[in-house]
């Protein structure tokens, strides 16, 4: 079990950081020449995950999770709003015809616009057809008498599709946005596109910016070639927090419908934040293994730490003293340091700080 959980380790972070050799380099600091000792690469990387933890915290404290936490009327984990929300969901399948999903695999937009209003002394909806959005004005806590929500569903528009011996409806487009207080709180911007002449019509192109304020969060992939894929996640709050994950996929064959996790070839990424980079690579075949030993996994993966665009370290697969499989860091002078020196401290942090909303997470 410690040598699964060491290799999803590995694994991810190769997902979240590894790069080809042939990519350029991302470089988030204009000195490129700065040689550090030992101690300060550790320390470097002990600020990156403060740094981190700081960020978790912003964004706790932020406008959007505090609404939510309120809405849900969190308590260490646990919804104490939750038979409330339910009867406001429940109540509202009267008039917002949701079911026509599952009966006709499509979203009909144009046929629920409307502005739908919570009567809360009776505890139901009332629909307006006065527009052909959808709006839907609700309390944000359920202790409010007043309709301090609005949700407007902007705009949508979706594509028939047919896969799997049925005809299903995918969104091309989706523009909407939540208020508490005249504040936004979250809003979705997204576009979308298929491979329409695919037995398989997977999507050949995603754009979508997310907003949980204060964070914008934006998505985007695209199909290069048959066999290519990319996405490009970048996570801030335009305040100093600033995450980008690069990723890209090859796999062996481009039918879809028969596609297995043994033909991905490689996997290459690139993870920053601040200015640390982690750079990597991952042969698909790893994948095939049941237990692969250390030195497999060594020879399939290769996952470089930078630090202003310096290369401070590398991650690999050693046993220890006590025969544990382990994921060390070999820093550039062949020292090196398990790496749970610096993630274990950060997840007990990162539990404290997430604590009101998820409770205790053991």
């Amino acid at each position: 079990m410690k040598k699964i959980t060491n290799l999803f380790l590995i694994i991810l972070l190769v997902v979240s950081g590894c790069k080809k050799e042939d990519d350029p380099v991302v470089n988030n600091n204009t000195n490129n020449n700065t040689s550090t000792t030992i101690s300060q690469d550790k320390q470097n990387i002990t600020n990156t995950f403060e740094s981190m933890e700081s960020c978790v915290n912003s964004l706790k404290n932020g406008y959007g999770a505090t609404t939510l936490k309120n809405f849900l009327n969190l308590e260490e984990g646990e919804v104490l709003a939750e038979d409330w929300i339910e009867d406001m969901i429940d109540n509202i399948d009267d008039l917002l015809d949701l079911d026509a999903i599952d009966d006709n695999n499509r979203f009909d937009y144009s046929g629920n616009a409307g502005t739908y209003t919570w009567i809360q002394s009776s505890q139901s909806w009332t629909k307006n057809s006065n527009t052909n959005k959808i709006i839907i004005n609700f309390p944000a806590t359920e202790w409010n008498q007043s309709n301090d929500a609005v949700f407007t569903f902007q705009s949508y528009s979706d594509i028939s599709l047919f896969y799997d011996g049925e005809n299903i409806s995918a969104p091309t487009s989706v523009i909407a946005d939540l208020y508490v207080d005249g504040i936004k709180v979250f809003d979705i911007n997204g576009s979308y596109s298929y491979d329409l002449g695919n037995a398989i019509p997977i999507p050949t192109n995603i754009n979508t910016t997310l907003t949980f304020t204060p964070y914008i969060i934006t998505i985007s992939a695209q199909r290069i070639t048959s066999k290519e894929f990319e996405a490009d996640i970048t996570i801030t709050n335009n305040s100093g927090c600033i995450t980008t994950l690069h990723a890209d996929v090859r796999i062996a064959h481009d039918d879809y419908e028969n596609l297995e996790e043994t033909d991905i070839v490689e996997v290459n990424t690139i993870l920053v934040h601040d200015n640390m980079k982690i750079e990597g690579y991952m042969d698909g075949s790893l994948l095939g293994y049941d237990d692969p030993s250390n030195t497999q996994i060594n020879a399939m993966t290769d996952v470089d730490l930078f630090y202003t665009n310096t290369k401070i370290g590398e991650l690999i697969f050693q046993t220890n003293s006590d025969n544990d499989d382990k994921v060390n860091i070999i820093y550039m002078d062949g020292s090196s340091e398990d790496v749970e020196t610096y993630y274990d401290p950060f997840v007990t942090n990162i539990e404290q700080i997430l604590f009101p909303f998820m409770g205790d997470w053991n």
